[in-house]
């Protein structure tokens, strides 16, 4: 469990998705503090289809 670096709550886990006009799907992964809104982002995945398939790319920012 994270919690809020601001007020010490406990945070929750968030999934976004959104897709781009070229077909990019975008993944965000991120945590929200209920007590203050705070937003910690964790990752992001990011899918663009290709030739035969899905090429997908990750970006992590938390350990």
């Amino acid at each position: 469990m994270k919690y809020c670096p601001r007020c010490k709550s406990p945070m929750e886990l968030n999934i976004e998705k959104s897709v781009s006009s070229d077909g990019t799907v975008k993944v965000l992964y991120f945590y929200r503090c209920k007590a203050c809104g705070y937003r910690l982002e964790d990752a992001v995945l990011l899918m663009k289809k290709g030739d035969g398939g899905y090429e997908v790319k990750a970006v992590e920012y938390l350990d």
